[in-house]
């Protein structure tokens, strides 16, 4: 039993990461005045995905290398990779 119990603790510790980079990307765009959602948000395997209009997308990219840099210090460690 406990075997299924740590199996299933790495799935909850991906979700809780995943939440994590979400609201610190969320936090960051907004602090540059980046109209978004935490919905278009998507985090996978270090990379963030935007979902929204293309003008965000278009302003996320040109910030893109400050963005990544603010999760950096923000999260104190390299999680995000890519914005894309």
């Amino acid at each position: 039993m406990q075997n299924i119990a740590s199996f299933f603790k790495k799935f909850s510790n991906i979700k809780l990461t995943s939440r994590v980079v979400k609201a610190e990307v969320l936090n960051i765009l907004s602090n540059r005045h980046i109209p978004i959602t935490k919905d278009e948000i998507v985090y996978n395997n270090g990379i963030v995905y935007i979902k929204g209009n293309q003008i965000v997308k278009n302003e996320v990219f040109f910030l893109r290398e400050d963005i990544l840099k603010d999760i950096e210090n923000k999260l104190g460690k390299k999680m995000v990779i890519d914005i894309r």
